[in-house]
């Protein structure tokens, strides 16, 4: 046991019995000072007693109920001689300040305030002050990069989250108006080492301040002992948990530390603490496989007439092979569909069955029908019976209604219950799922008739998606181009988990980029998500995802939506981003980096220091102006180098563009316009020597395909983008040969989508604009090089 869990229990366990949960400001400094965290000299005095004696010290209000205590007039500091006339003055201010400000801002008021005014407002604070702490004074200087904060909070998906960022009293205003980015480093404690709290303190801007690395200034504070304070933090937050402890803490704020002297002093402090209630029991997580690639399946919800959802799986599933006597269908009139033979109800098929189990059960019947025909019920039934060793809930209604939601808890509460007594169980997917595909087999409810999904593009994917339309619109979306041989939709995430799905298929060595969209994540399954996807990289794979809810009208949505947790999206994203996936900003960076990683995948990056050498070239002088706007972020974060050519490869071109009388005309200052009069050769030649240079990390070639000089359109005159003379073939060749990246860009609208699509089905990546291909580049080899 470390020196400060003993302490902090008792305080813990006193606080409950005093019907706090909350800690006192000394109370939070004994568990500071155990965890070897520097405070002020402090005694707690009571309102009858005499304070210490000292030059100077500050007077702070002690009460339950106030924990800002600026907001009350709870802080004044006070020469020694003055202290017991400057505590009968706060004992009589505090309570008139105090209620001012919960009038004016009741929904900020402690709960036992709310219904409180006027005098009995008053009388309240102040029966409810139980003293005050005496501290002595701290100097320090009051600039940026002086005062800091550093708190924990709970966070239900990643466990204890910690924040460094700036202090004092205008931390929301920097936050504002520089961007929580600059100002705030966050982290999930379980994961945090020495090198995560490294980057945690030289990330935000007061960084070099505190660092001495600005001109004139020298060191306020050592990176050492800041690190050494954020990891006591992390020690605390580790031993209070709600996976390790009877009590975890919910939120712990310091608020600020001070630079004093070379050390970092906290000056303030509180925290709040709960009672554990976490229960985990394992799951059979090995039925994934049963789920994905079923043998025999079990239907509710199949039409003879109709086209339902469950209809088209049946449809699906029959044409993937399976056979029909492995599909069992429950329907109160039929005795078969389509040569399967139907079941009236649940006992007909479990008689049948015998002892044997099905490996998975689609349930697509109402959320709302009559007892025995709900989806509900029939899910509890296969539970308990132990039907199948797999559910798929296509249904709606579980999460997004107060019925459903009530459902839902049932379902989760016996599953639990039963995993508890060692029983067995089958795992879950969904409800409100659109249903999986792997490989050849489909529980898809959309049928493929409706989709651009044409089974075209590299295989090297899957995707697991909160959203069963976004993942059947990214198939659409990647026609031509990615051809995911597994895709999963989990809907509200009732059992089996994103993070879960994403474990499971790591192990499938076709797949070496996964694509995931999250709304919202289950208890702990941030920090599961978080491993998964530290294996995943290490494993030389790439994760990208894309997280709904940011905003808080985002997080209303995905919360009425899935039924989920959305949680904060700055604690979402620099949590999965230092586990290493890639966060997109928005669906487009999403499907256009993911394109980008498969198709490039087989590429070979060369891991030079500083920014990466970019060479690049096209026909038209605006492309050559945007791609160089490009080699910078639209935030103004530098992605590219222009590269400068190796005297090899200029001597090369200079020969080529003479030998082809067009040396006049091509302008070769750092980025190449090879104007409207360079053929499909010269563009082959001039991308084989660029990609040749060992100068060159990447490539962007752009074109402008309404020159006659290129073939780019068939049909029009002689040009024909099938032939081997063509530009886009030529590219398409060039790919297979070279394994240093390059993307294309490719103007001018609609006529010219045959020739992307060939492009892309030869695995160049393609663009429309020349500005979006050198950024979204740019921002794939930054996560490639991490």
């Amino acid at each position: 046991m470390q020196a400060f869990e003993k302490k902090a229990l008792l305080l813990m366990r006193r606080a409950e019995k005093e019907g706090r949960d909350i800690l006192y400001e000394h109370e939070v400094y004994e568990i500071l000072k155990g965890a070897g965290v520097k405070v002020p000299r402090y005694t707690f005095i009571n309102k009858d007693q005499r304070p210490p004696a000292a030059k100077e010290i500050v007077l702070k209000v002690v009460s339950p109920y106030i924990l800002h205590k600026t907001e009350a007039g709870g802080v004044k500091i006070v020469e020694k001689d003055n202290a017991q006339k400057a505590i009968r003055s706060m004992l009589g201010s505090i309570p008139r300040t105090y209620a001012a400000w919960i009038e004016k801002n009741r929904k900020k008021a402690p709960v036992v305030y709310q219904d409180l005014k006027g005098e009995a407002l008053k009388k309240a604070i102040r029966k409810d002050i139980i003293g005050f702490l005496a501290v002595e004074k701290v100097d320090f200087e009051k600039q940026v990069g002086h005062e800091l904060l550093i708190g924990l909070k709970w966070d239900d998906a990643f466990g204890h989250v910690l924040a460094y960022s700036v202090g004092g009293t205008r931390v929301h205003f920097y936050a504002d108006e520089l961007g929580k980015e600059n100002c705030v480093s966050l982290t999930a404690t379980k994961f945090a080492d020495k090198k995560i709290m490294s980057d945690m303190v030289r990330r935000p801007f007061f960084s070099k301040i505190l660092s001495g690395e600005l001109r004139g200034e020298s060191i306020v504070i050592d990176e050492k002992k800041m690190i050494d304070t954020l990891l006591a933090f992390k020690d605390i937050a580790n031993t209070f948990s709600d996976l390790n402890s009877d009590y975890y803490i919910k939120e712990m704020e310091v608020n600020p530390f001070v630079a004093s002297k070379g050390n970092l002093v906290a000056i303030d402090g509180n925290l709040r603490f709960a009672r554990s209630d976490f229960r985990k029991v394992k799951k059979p997580l090995h039925k994934i496989k049963n789920l994905l690639d079923p043998e025999t399946v079990g239907i509710v919800g199949v039409s003879a007439k109709n086209m339902t959802p469950a209809t088209v799986i049946h449809r699906k599933l029959l044409d993937a092979g399976l056979k029909k006597e492995n599909i069992m269908i429950l329907h109160p009139r039929e005795t078969k569909i389509n040569g399967c033979r139907c079941f009236k109800d649940l006992d007909g098929l479990k008689k049948h069955l015998g002892k044997k189990r099905l490996d998975t059960f689609i349930v697509g019947a109402p959320a709302i029908a009559p007892p025995g025909a709900n989806a509900g019920d029939i899910v509890k039934r296969i539970i308990t019976d132990n039907i199948a060793e797999s559910m798929t809930i296509i249904s709606s209604g579980f999460g997004e209604t107060s019925k459903g939601k009530q459902t839902s808890k049932e379902i989760k509460e016996l599953l639990f219950d039963m995993r508890d007594k060692k029983n067995d169980t089958p795992l879950i997917n969904g409800p409100n799922t659109i249903g999986v595909k792997y490989y050849n087999k489909s529980t898809v409810f959309t049928p493929w008739g409706k989709s651009s999904y044409n089974g075209i593009g590299k295989k090297n994917v899957s995707t697991v998606c909160q959203s069963g339309a976004f993942m059947v619109m990214s198939l659409s979306d990647f026609a031509y181009a990615v051809d995911p041989p597994v895709v999963v939709a989990v809907g509200n995430q009732i059992d089996v988990t994103v993070s879960e799905f994403l474990e499971f298929l790591m192990h499938d060595k076709n797949i070496t980029v996964f694509g995931l969209y999250i709304e919202g994540l289950q208890p702990f399954d941030g920090l599961c998500l978080a491993r998964t996807i530290r294996k995943a990289r290490n494993a030389g794979n790439d994760v990208i995802i894309y997280k709904a809810g940011r905003t808080k009208d985002g997080s209303d949505a995905t919360k009425s939506h899935t039924a989920s947790t959305a949680g904060s999206y700055e604690t979402f994203r620099a949590i999965m981003e230092e586990a290493g996936a890639y966060v997109a900003s928005d669906i487009e960076e999403y499907h256009s980096i993911l394109t980008i990683m498969s198709l490039l995948s087989d590429t070979v990056l060369n891991r030079r220091s500083g920014y990466p050498q970019l060479a690049g070239m096209s026909n038209a002088g605006f492309e050559k102006c945007a791609l160089a706007d490009a080699t910078y972020d639209i935030d103004g974060t530098r992605l590219f180098e222009i590269a400068t050519l190796s005297e090899k490869t200029k001597i090369k071109v200079e020969n080529l563009f003479t030998d082809k009388g067009i040396s006049d005309l091509i302008d070769t200052d750092k980025i190449f316009d090879m104007g409207p009069s360079a053929n499909d050769e010269v563009f082959e030649l001039t991308q084989r020597m660029l990609l040749e240079d060992i100068n060159v990390d990447a490539c962007v070639f752009a074109n402008v395909p309404e020159t006659p000089s290129v073939m780019t359109l068939s049909g029009f005159n002689d040009e024909d983008i099938n032939s081997p003379d063509s530009i886009i073939q030529r590219m398409i060749k060039i790919r297979q040969i070279y394994k240093k990246p390059f993307v294309a860009s490719l103007e001018s609208g609609y006529k010219y989508q045959p020739a992307v699509d060939l492009l892309i089905q030869g695995g160049v990546p393609v663009f429309r604009h020349v500005d979006l291909a050198t950024r979204y580049l740019g921002r794939y080899l930054r996560y490639r090089m991490r």
